[in-house]
């Protein structure tokens, strides 16, 4: 049972939002139903659909009863909870309701029904209905490779256009999936991939993508750059993530009236820039090789301290998570990682210089990657991380030689980082489509947003209060990276030039998407047998809309942002210099060529010294021998 502090509200709420009900109800005029969920669905073969409804007793006296299911088809399994309660005065209880559509149907359709008994006799019925949806249907195939085609040609030409103009390709990619999925559907009705499809689809792509997009990264990283930039990468990296967690929190608890660990919840998930987004954009961008570490470095933890944070919030919001759980999560999520993919890479650098000029080198990389990522996600670590440490080892093989002094060193096929990259792109072009395509337009559901703010409080219940709270968010991540790019600057000098970059380097990715719907993917929302349906359910109904809708449009905006500072950071560096910069850089070429010739003669010295010293030791050994 729990208590409301906005009760006196309810039963007006309730004239409004009375559900179904049959014409021999007996229930007294003081407990009020509201409904709480759509009645009529539909749902696929094998799954489940959930319906939930409010009781408020507004009356002085108790009234106890219980609460029992019934469907018109017995093919159909129904559940409901609780199954009995006691309401005193201004209390309020759930009753959720959950049937599962059997595989083969034989009626396509289901009507269920709750009843509602009180001990003194009086009863109501509670009405939802449940449409059995055909089962996916794969889309046509030369479609599909028409698509696939298509979305190539412009993965390759948007790549041309990044190179050229420095407008990054992933806007391209991302209109491009907006324009194939959500808008297509929503103002078209054409709906080229089935909802169910993507659905089931979307964490599978995920982990893919941030597997081989993160290998890619770290083949491209320099070992003693990692290891020189670790510390002020670790000191920004939890500068812009607990920041932003902490002004996400706040925004939703004041503005969207959020409470407390369902705000926690939402500001981890959109506490962290994607790996994704950062490692393509920087490594086209006129910045230095420390900075890119850096920025790549931050994207791949706050990866680690997302999905790690948002499981352990879910936990709490179940009632089985603590911080200490929290932290020794994530730390073994890091220990585990770091030592998994540094030891397959050593051991995979033995098998790949025993590869070198034979086929089928890089699949078998591949699919040692795969076993990799999935056997560190079993042991409790971040595979995301290992992929990356996997890939650094590999792409620094020769200061890994000298390191575990290797006397002939570690061989890799030149054509490796070639072919790798080629799969990389493909990988990164339908990443970025498939987030766009993933997107939904729910502008137009029913919101029920109540601010604690009164100069705000006319948006309640409207799409306008959750448009306010994401332009406050996205203006949220944008004062924390200031702030963060100004200590990280202090701490590493070498990194002012690029401050401009540092700063918008801070898009989200398809990772935020995922996070954002994983909370109500899950058993304990979505299956009233689970034990921890009731208070998990009962804490998470409502929240699903806001929570996809938003990080839809914060992943846009700060995707947005980070294409508008890369364009103005490189047009400002290729900007002709002023006449004093000019005489400026005159004069430091000057000075490098004479610093140059004077190296040359040195090394002209160097090499005639050694050769007198070689001839003067040739000499005397022939004297020696005469």
């Amino acid at each position: 049972m729990h208590r409301a502090g906005v009760l006196p509200l309810l039963p007006l709420l309730a004239l409004f939002l009375v559900p179904h009900v049959a014409a021999d109800d007996t229930l007294p005029g003081t407990l009020r139903v509201i409904a709480d969920d759509d009645y009529q669905v539909e749902a696929a073969v094998g799954t489940n659909a959930s319906f939930a409804w409010t009781l408020v007793n507004v009356g002085p006296i108790q009234l106890v009863g219980n609460i029992t299911v019934s469907t018109s088809s017995g093919e159909y399994v129904a559940a409901v909870v609780p199954a009995t309660f006691s309401l005193a005065r201004d209390e309020i209880v759930t009753i959720y309701a959950n049937v599962t559509v059997p595989l083969k149907p034989r009626s396509p359709t289901v009507d269920l029904e709750v009843l509602v008994n009180l001990s003194d006799g009086r009863h109501g019925h509670l009405a939802a209905s449940v449409a059995a949806r055909a089962p996916v249907q794969i889309v046509d195939l030369l479609m599909a490779f028409l698509a696939i085609g298509a979305i190539i040609f412009v993965g390759f030409f948007a790549n041309l256009v990044f190179e050229r103009t420095k407008v990054p390709d992933l806007i391209f990619l991302i209109v491009l999936g907006l324009f194939l999925g959500p808008i297509l559907g929503t103002f078209f009705g054409i709906q080229l991939v089935p909802l169910s499809l993507l659905e089931l689809a979307t964490p599978y792509f995920a982990a893919l993508a941030l597997m081989i997009i993160l290998f890619d990264g770290g083949l491209n990283l320099r070992l003693r750059q990692v290891v020189s930039q670790a510390g002020v990468s670790l000191i920004h990296t939890l500068l812009t993530w607990f920041g932003t967690v902490l002004v996400v929190t706040l925004i939703s608890i004041l503005v969207l009236g959020f409470p407390l660990w369902v705000a926690v919840l939402l500001g981890v998930i959109l506490g962290g820039t994607s790996s994704a987004v950062v490692i393509g954009v920087v490594r086209g961008m006129s910045i230095s090789e420390d900075t890119k570490t850096i920025l790549v470095l931050e994207s791949t933890i706050t990866d680690v301290l997302c999905v790690i944070g948002a499981l352990a919030v879910i936990g709490i919001l179940r009632g089985g998570g603590t911080l200490t759980g929290t932290v020794g999560g994530l730390l073994a999520a890091f220990s585990v990682a770091l030592l998994l993919g540094a030891l397959a890479g050593i051991l995979w650098l033995r098998v790949m210089s025993g590869m070198v000029g034979k086929p089928y080198g890089f699949m078998i990389t591949i699919a040692a990657l795969f076993v990799l990522y999935a056997g560190t996600e079993a042991l409790g670590g971040s595979g995301g991380m290992a992929a990356l440490v996997f890939g650094l080892v590999l792409g620094n093989h020769r200061a890994i030689g000298r390191i575990l002094k290797i006397k002939e060193g570690f061989r890799v096929d030149e054509n490796f980082k070639r072919f790798h990259s080629e799969i990389s792109f493909g990988i990164r072009t339908f990443f970025f489509v498939f987030l766009g395509f993933s997107f939904t337009l729910p502008f137009t559901a029913a919101w029920s947003l109540r601010t604690s703010l009164p100069v705000i409080s006319f948006l309640n219940d409207t799409f306008w209060l959750a448009l306010l709270a994401i332009v406050l968010i996205f203006l949220g991540i944008y004062a924390v990276r200031i702030f963060a790019t100004g200590v990280t600057v202090r701490v590493h000098p070498e990194s002012a030039e690029d401050r401009t970059s540092i700063r918008t380097m801070m898009g989200r990715g398809l990772a935020a998407a995922v996070l954002a719907s994983l909370p109500f993917a899950i058993s304990a929302f979505t299956d009233p047998a689970n034990p921890d349906y009731a208070p998990y359910h009962n804490a998470m109904v409502g929240f699903e809309i806001p929570f996809l809708t938003i990080a839809f449009l914060v992943i846009l905006l700060t995707v947005i942002a980070t294409t508008v500072g890369v364009v103005s950071g490189e047009r400002r560096k290729a900007a002709p210099p002023t006449p004093a910069e000019a005489a400026t850089d005159e004069l430091g070429e000057r000075m490098a060529e004479q610093l140059r010739v004077t190296q040359n003669q040195l090394d002209d010295m160097e090499r005639a010294r050694i050769r007198d010293q070689r001839r003067i030791e040739r000499e005397a050994r022939v004297k020696g021998r005469s």
